[in-house]
């Protein structure tokens, strides 16, 4: 939900260096794009759990349906999807790597990115008039993928795991100065995070507490309370890092939360209800839900982009969506060059709603970039 309505050329070339640095990354169709009837296969899995409203304190800072005008476009459109826009391309930085994009209402890009070394760094690139204003915000052993994410004022927020102290780290810009917190809890946790900022611009992240390293705890909600951390266990179980986790709010305010169960080799999904977690699963045909990107929209239901794995270098892109009493799922698209694990892709697709609650995904493997 990144995407703002006032594009330039400026955003736009923003956005094709992310897609090549990150698989992933959000675009507009100049028209709607019909599914391939040969990937269509609808199931229907378990109902998830409502949720009592909380706090109208924690509202999400974006509506939860993003907007994406068209582009422009600089050539006729042809059956060659190549001449359909012209990419200007800028170098942010000569050095780092993962990065996470976010936008303000202005249309001016905030970047975040960082180097996985010893020592490394995170680093936020902010466009201005005279070319990108880069500041390193920590430096050290850091692992990610990491997640920004902009609150009402447009000041940026950042999570990432920090290895070195064995947790969640999250940076707030506060009155032009970065303030890095320790997000503490038992474990060697914080992996694979995502952040959504409430109304007064304060943090909810998901990440993973993996079992590589003996945890039983697996997926982990953390929130600010302005003073202090919470870090609750959602219930997960064992967890193994390295597959993603995805959060949003919803309209009652309430997080909710999708990721992989590598044993059961399922996608999962959760709704904060009171104190506890009620936990469902989206989909269990196959080995399905690596690296989900979750949306909601103005009804409160679900979309979750993820992947299929068929093989080890090739699958599908599928969408789920919740439709008030049950998850319908299809397939989008196949990708036949994908390396995962590791070493591998950390996030293959990202999805977006337009203003008629539309669904639009970007998706890709080591080769090819595309749009649903």
């Amino acid at each position: 939900m990144k995407l703002k309505r006032k594009w330039t050329m400026g955003i736009i070339a923003t956005v094709s260096v992310l897609i090549l640095a990150a698989c992933g990354g959000e675009s507009t169709p100049t028209s709607p794009i019909a599914p391939r009837a040969d990937l269509v296969s609808p199931t229907v899995a378990a109902q998830p759990a409502t949720s009592a409203p909380t706090t109208a304190s924690e509202a999400p800072v974006a509506a939860t349906a993003t907007s994406a005008p068209p582009v422009q476009e600089t050539a006729t459109v042809s059956s060659d999807d190549s001449s359909r826009f012209i990419w200007e391309i800028s170098t942010v930085d000569d050095n780092g790597s993962k990065p996470s994009l976010a936008v303000n209402s202005a249309g001016v890009p905030h970047i975040a990115f960082m180097l996985e070394a010893m020592p490394g760094f995170v680093k936020h690139a902010l466009l201005g008039d005279a070319g990108w204003d880069i500041t390193t915000i920590a430096e050290g052993y850091f692992y990610g993928p990491l997640d920004i994410e902009l609150d009402r004022a447009g000041d940026p927020g950042i999570s990432w795991h920090n290895h070195d102290a064995e947790n969640e780290a999250y940076a707030q810009l506060v009155d032009g100065e970065w303030v890095v917190q320790d997000v503490d809890h038992p474990g060697h946790d914080g992996w694979d995070n995502n952040v959504v900022l409430g109304l007064k611009g304060r943090p909810h992240t998901v990440s993973i507490d993996p079992k590589q390293f003996g945890s039983r705890s697996g997926i982990e909600y953390a929130f600010y309370h302005g003073d202090s951390w919470t870090v609750k266990e959602v219930g997960s179980g064992p967890i193994a890092y390295e597959f993603g986790t995805a959060i949003a709010l919803d309209m009652s305010y309430n997080p909710q939360l999708a990721w992989y169960d590598d044993t059961a080799k399922e996608l999962r999904y959760a709704v904060k209800s009171g104190d506890s977690w009620e936990i469902s699963t989206v989909d269990s045909e196959g080995d399905v839900g690596r690296y989900p990107a979750l949306v909601i929209d103005n009804n409160n239901n679900a979309y979750i982009s993820y992947y299929e794995m068929m093989s080890n270098t090739s699958g599908y892109i599928k969408v789920a969506k919740w439709s008030g009493e049950a998850w319908t799922t299809e397939r989008v698209d196949k990708l036949d060059n994908l390396v995962v694990g590791f070493t591998g892709a950390r996030k293959t697709s990202s999805i977006v709603l337009d203003f008629e609650q539309n669904s639009i995904v970007a998706y890709s493997d080591e080769s090819v970039i595309n749009l649903a």
